[in-house]
Formats: C-alpha cells, structure tokens, sequence
C-alpha cells in the first residue's frame, strides 16, 4: 500500500507537468510534429512497428490528448511477420480545467476498440519477439545497505498527501477484442469481443469511496454479451477494510450475487463474504462454452435453472464456509446414462470449518428424489495430512434412481440398498487410507433373482479388499461367506473366496444363474473353497481352484436319467440268458419303466478344483430302489468324464429276479444287483454307457456256475434217494425183527401168567382155611 502511495504522488506530480505542457504547447507548436521521432524513439527499444495515425491536443472545456490509430506490429522478418499486437481506433485523455483551480484533478480516459493479440508458437510468442532485450555491462557489485534497527514500538503514520485530490471520473474502454492464439496446443483460438469497461468515481486519495465498475464481453466472440460484472469496491486504507457491494456476475443473463467485507485487512484479514444465483439457467454453460456440446454425448440438453448459496465467515486461521445447490427446477439429460425432470429432487449442501492444521467437514448432504446420502469427516493439512470421512445413506430405493437412467430404465430391478461408508488413514508422503462399510438390504431383485435378508461388512486397505460377514437368502436358502480382493497387481488381481450356503433349491440356483433348468433338482447344503486371479473368464479358468462339497436331500438328476439307460434292451438281451435257467424272461425293474429322469432321497458330492478341472471324488445318490456311486472329471466347460455303479436296493434286486436259485449268481454279497456304467458329453445331455461286457460275463459265469450246481444238485438227489431206499429197507426188517420180539415176549408172558395161575390155591380152599383158623 506504501508504493501505492508513491505511485500515486508521482502521477500526481506527473499529471501537473503534464497539464502545464498541454497548456502551453498548442500554442507553440503542431505537435504532430513530434509523432515520427516517437515513433522512431519507441521502435528502438521494440522488435516492431508503430503506426500513429494523428495526435491532438485540446484546451477548452477541458484539457485533453488523443491518439488515433495507433498500431504496433512484428518485424516483418519475424515469425509473426507483420501480425499486429496492439491495436486502438482513438485514445481520449481529459483533465477537467475548473476543478484544478479547486484543488483537485478530475480525470476521465476512454479508450475505443482497442485489440490484443497473442499468438504462440513453437519459436515463442508474438508478445515476446516484440520486447528488445537491453544488454547492460555487468558492473561492480553492490554491498546490501546494514539493516535499520527494528523499532521498540511501532508507530503508525498518517498516509503522505497527494498535491491535490485526484479523482477519476471515468476509465472507459469501448468495443474492444482479445485474440489468444496457442498454436503449440492445436485449439481454435479464443476470441473475445465487445469487451467493455467504466470505472467510475475513483478517488485516489481517499479509497474508502466506492468505485463503480461495470465491465462485459462476448467471450468466445458470441453474437450477445454472455459475460458482465458490476459493482461497487471501496478500500479503507485508514480502517483497512475492504468491501464489493452489489457485486453481480451475469452469465448470458442469469445473475450471481456477490458481497463482500474484509475488516483488517493487513492484520486479522476479517471475511464475511456472499455468493447466490436465485435461478441461474442451465443452457448458459452452452454460451459461456459452445464446444461443450462437441464432448458430450449425443441427446444431452440442460434446461431450466438451479438455485446456488455460498457464504464464507472467518479469518484465514478460522473460516467457515457453507455451500448449498438446489437443482429441483433444473431439467438435465446427459444422454441415454442420465436424465432428471424439472421438478424432481436435486440438491447438495456442505459446511466446511478450515484452519491451517484442519478442515473439518461439519455436515455433508445429497438428495436426488427419495435418495440421502450424509455425512461428516477431517482432511488434515499438515504432517501426514489425515483424513478421516464418515458418509452413510438411507434405503436406496433402486428402481427409483435406475428409472433415471434411459439407458437402464428397461432394467428389472427393484428393492433398497442401504450403504454406510468410512474413510480414515494419512495421504503423505504416500496415501494410506484404509476403507470400511456395511451395506444391507430387507429385498433386493434383479431378473429372476430375489435378494432378502442382506448384511454384510467390507474393507480396503493396503490395496486389498475384504468382504466379511456376508449373509443374505437367495433360492430358498442361506448363504454366508467372506471373500479376499488382492489388487497389489491390478492386471492379474488375486482372490480367495468361501461360501456355505443351508437349504437351497438347487434347480432353483441352476436355472437362474446358469440357464441349465430341469438338471438337478432337490434342496440342501452347498460349500465353496474358490482361490484364483484375474477377473477374465479365460484367466479364472487358468488360475481357479478349491473344493465343493454338495449335499442335496429328496430330489432328480433330471439331465441324467439313468435307470432305463442302465436297464436297455442290450442289458435285458443278455439277462435273458440267465432266465433260460429260471425259466422266464427278465423286463425293465418295475420302478425303471415309468422313470423321466434319476430321482433320489439323498445325493453327497465333493469335488476339487484344479488346472482347469472339476475333479468329482465322490458322487452318492441313494434312493429306497436303488444307489449310485460315481467319480471322475468334469471341465470348466461342463464336458463329462464319469465312471461308477448303477446298484439295485436288496428289495428292488429280489423283486427284480424272483428265482432264488439265480439270484445268487448276480448279486452281490449283500444280494444286490450293481452294473458299472460310465457317463460322458455335455452336462444338459450326456451319453450313458453301461458296461455290458461285465453283464454278460457275469451272466456267462452264472449260466456255467449254475449249470455245475444243477449236476451237483442231482448227483446229491440221487444219492439222497439210494440212501433213502437202504434206510428204508433197514427200517423194515428192523420194523419186523421187533414185530417178533414182542410177539415172541408176549407168548411167554402168556405162558407164564398160566402157570401161575394153576399154582394159586383157589377161594373156597381159602376160606375153609381160614374157617380154621377162628
């Protein structure tokens, strides 16, 4: 402010010679006299040309200097050859002569259709080959004055005085133009034209007057003005406070708003400081820059207007700030990704607290129709520059903001999303700045797909991701897993991912995700073990590997309908050999013949991932008829290559082969019918082959086997019989040998009994005895 000062006291005392000459010289001489040796002065300290049309000198009612037609050009012989840099229709200089004899120096100074051109080029600027270098003789060199002791107590000056007042009444440039030519970038030149400017009411002397400035242009050399400023600017240099009153920026007719107080400006440096566009149309973009339209995409229009309001309050060591943008009545279409009606919600709002140390995001807010999104944070400015940012949303209604998009609108989707977000780590002298969230959602459907039940938490850090605690229900069941993202190498990003899924219909996950409906049906359990990288198919392919454990209960293979493929005509062809002996002839089980497809009560399977292989190590399927075990391969491109055994249940196998003296033959030990079988092709239609080699040896092995046992059984019955007849006849003559042994018994009992019954004494004998006897 102190140059000022000086400057303004030099051209105070300036202004005096130089009216005193003007005074006095008309009367003396023609000053057109002296234009060629300025000319020639001012051409030998420039690389150029000067053309000065006239110059005029007036007294009367006021004092005054004009030049017209002045031109200043390149030396032919340059780059530029002959380009003109500065050119200007009329210049007009007047000094009011009454207020001089009142002290004061009243000055105005128009300047009509003055043009500038820069042009660059490889070989420099026009600007630059212009200017001659002076080359001085270096001389000796200069010790530094000592420095003045710095005072005990400092003490403020009064501003020295000017002479006289000085006043400008008016600074006015008319219709002028500016041409930037960089031809070293290869854009069109920027041209701007009607430029404009009144400076009014400036007091050099006492700067705590407004001074009125109102300048305009038609940048981009546009048919209207599409660029105007007005307001009133005072400096205080007593106070030392500073204002812009009634600032206005006029944007191809729409108004912003501007105030502004800076109270101490040399010490405290107070701001209290406006900005606001009540309704600033959103075409004026277009005028402000016609090319926008070039790099944007086909269809984009902006219509409408939006509302803006800043305000800044503070030192620089403490400000606050607070910027808010309503876009409700704006209409904007950005193509077929983006398109917003007049009238929907649009808006976003920010308060910042800065220090030098901080700053300090108070509250942060965004809305597009139902949509919120919030937050607060830190970004520190000195150290390690911290950062600490805190954003979450409210549900996402998502077929609400994807019906903003055309392109997407035909997009089946619907629910909420809800997401929070964290942000906290150092930026220098590298960034570390560690990410964490959540995200969940009570349904979320995309096509076919529905989503419920959604949780889960994620981070970033080091330049690795993590999914964790993921949970959601999907196809009937739940699934849970976490999954590791390491981009440390972005073209062959590594990831490791598991997955455990409880009651999922998995002809349900099939038909969604791989379109292979009707291959497998039935609910259960799945879990996933998936390592690999890159996010190319052909490079997972490469690089996957893991293991899948699968565990479904009461469903059907239904790409594979194995029971009548097992039971064809080939294998009853060859059984049939077998029925000679049993005497019949042997059909599809009873369970097979209405068979559409290979049902089961339980199916257990595990498979490893490797090279581009699914290696299937066991394959269960059990079923009240039947069970089947199977292993082999199968490639990422669904290509079979299986081999196992088809095995009739106990009770099948006996209703199956009824003679139980055949049956034997083709069972195994726990009397189960079983034929090896392999299967291969694509998933959605496989070819089965059973191994009818080994049905017919084993048929031919039952036929001998039975045969040899038929001879054994009828030697054995004939002996059987001769041993019967030998125990027969023994049994005869035994039989009669007896007979005689008890008839020979039974005479000599006979005879005995005789004998004694002649021995005995008889009654009568007895009694006389016994008469005797008493």
């Amino acid at each position: 402010m102190k140059r000022i000062k000086k400057i303004g006291m030099i051209v105070g005392g300036t202004l005096f010679l130089l009216i005193a000459t003007i005074v006095i010289l008309p009367f003396v001489i023609d000053v057109n006299h002296f234009k060629d040796p300025i000319i020639q002065k001012v051409e030998e300290n420039i690389n150029g040309k000067v053309h000065l049309d006239r110059i005029g000198l007036k007294l009367f009612p006021f004092i005054g200097l004009r030049l017209e037609k002045l031109a200043v050009t390149n030396l032919p012989d340059s780059p530029f050859k002959d380009s003109p840099v500065v050119k200007l229709g009329e210049l007009d200089f007047k000094i009011h002569l009454k207020s001089i004899l009142k002290k004061k120096i009243i000055v105005t100074l128009l300047l009509n259709q003055p043009e500038i051109q820069f042009i660059k080029t490889a070989e420099g600027s026009n600007i630059d080959a212009l200017i001659k270098k002076k080359e001085t003789a270096p001389g000796p060199p200069v010790e530094a004055p000592p420095p003045e002791p710095k005072p005990t107590e400092e003490v403020k000056k009064a501003p020295p005085q000017l002479p006289a007042e000085l006043i400008i009444e008016e600074i006015s440039i008319k219709e002028g133009s500016l041409l930037f030519d960089d031809r070293v970038a290869q854009k069109p030149p920027l041209k701007v034209g009607g430029f404009r400017l009144r400076i009014t009411n400036a007091v050099l002397t006492d700067t705590s007057k407004p001074i009125g400035i109102d300048l305009g242009m038609r940048l981009f050399d546009q048919e209207k003005e599409n660029l105007a400023f007005q307001a009133e600017v005072a400096v205080d240099q007593v106070k030392k406070n500073a204002t812009l009153k009634d600032g206005k920026l006029t944007v191809a007719g729409s108004p912003i708003l501007m105030n502004l107080v800076v109270e101490d400006f040399e010490k405290e440096q107070k701001v209290d400081a406006t900005l606001s566009a009540p309704a600033f149309a959103m075409n004026s973009v277009y005028s402000l820059v016609p090319d926008a339209k070039k790099s944007l995409p086909p269809g984009t229009k902006f219509e409408g207007s939006l509302t803006l309001d800043v305000s800044a309050k503070g030192t620089p060591k403490n400000i606050d700030l607070k910027t808010s943008l309503d876009l409700k009545q704006a209409s904007i279409v950005y193509g077929p990704l983006f398109s917003k009606p007049a009238g929907s919600t649009l808006d976003a709002s920010i308060a910042v607290n800065y220090t030098p140390e901080k700053v300090t995001i108070q509250t942060l807010a965004f809305h597009l129709l139902s949509a919120a999104l919030t937050g607060d944070g830190s970004l520190g400015m000195t150290g390690t520059q911290e950062v600490a940012i805190n954003l979450k949303t409210n549900p996402l209604n998502l077929k609400e903001l994807i019906g903003l998009s055309p392109a997407n609108k035909a997009l089946n989707v619907d629910g909420s999303l809800q997401l929070g977000l964290s942000a906290a780590g150092p930026t220098k002298p590298k960034p570390d700045v560690a990410i964490s969230g959540n995200l969940s959602s009570e349904k979320l459907s995309y096509e076919k797909f529905t989503l419920t039940s959604l949780t889960s938490s994620f981070s970033f850090a080091n330049q690795v991701a993590n999914l964790k605690e993921l949970a959601f229900t999907l196809f009937e069941g739940r699934f849970s897993g976490t999954a590791v993202v390491d981009m440390k190498n972005p073209k062959q990003m590594g990831w490791d991912s598991t997955l455990k899924v409880e009651g999922m219909n998995i002809d349900m996950a099939l038909t969604q995700v791989a379109s292979l409906p009707d291959v497998l049906t039935g609910k259960g359990n799945v879990d996933v073990v998936l390592k690999g990288s890159g996010t190319k198919p052909e490079e997972i392919k490469k690089t996957v590997s893991g293991t899948i454990g699968l565990a479904l209960n009461d469903g059907e293979l239904k790409a594979v309908n194995l029971g009548p493929a097992i039971f064809s005509e080939n294998l009853l062809s060859g059984m049939d050999k077998l029925g000679q002996i049993s005497g019949g002839k042997f059909g599809q089980p009873g369970f097979v013949q209405n068979l559409q497809s290979t049902p089961y009560q339980h199916l257990a399977m595990n498979m490893t991932i490797q090279d581009g292989k699914i290696q299937i190590s066991k394959f269960d399927l059990t079923h009240t008829e039947n069970q089947i075990e199977m292993g082999g391969n199968m490639d990422l491109d669904l290509k079979l290559d299986l081999a196992g055994k088809y095995i009739l249940s106990k009770p099948a196998t006996e209703a199956w082969i009824t003679n139980e003296k055949v049956r034997p033959y083709v069972t195994d030990s726990e009397g189960r019918f079983l034929i090896p079988f392999k299967i291969s092709g694509e998933l959605k239609s496989p070819t089965i082959s059973p191994d009818f080699a080994y049905v017919n040896e084993m048929v031919a092995k039952a036929v001998s086997s039975a045969a040899t046992d038929e001879l054994k059984r009828r030697a054995a019955e004939e002996a059987d019989k001769a041993k019967k007849v030998a125990e027969e006849k023994a049994k005869a003559a035994a039989d009669r040998a007896k007979q005689e042994a008890a008839a020979a018994q039974s005479r000599a009992e006979e005879e005995a009994k005789k004998k004694a019954q002649e021995a005995a004494p008889k009654p009568a004998d007895v009694g006389e005895k016994l008469k005797k006897l008493f």
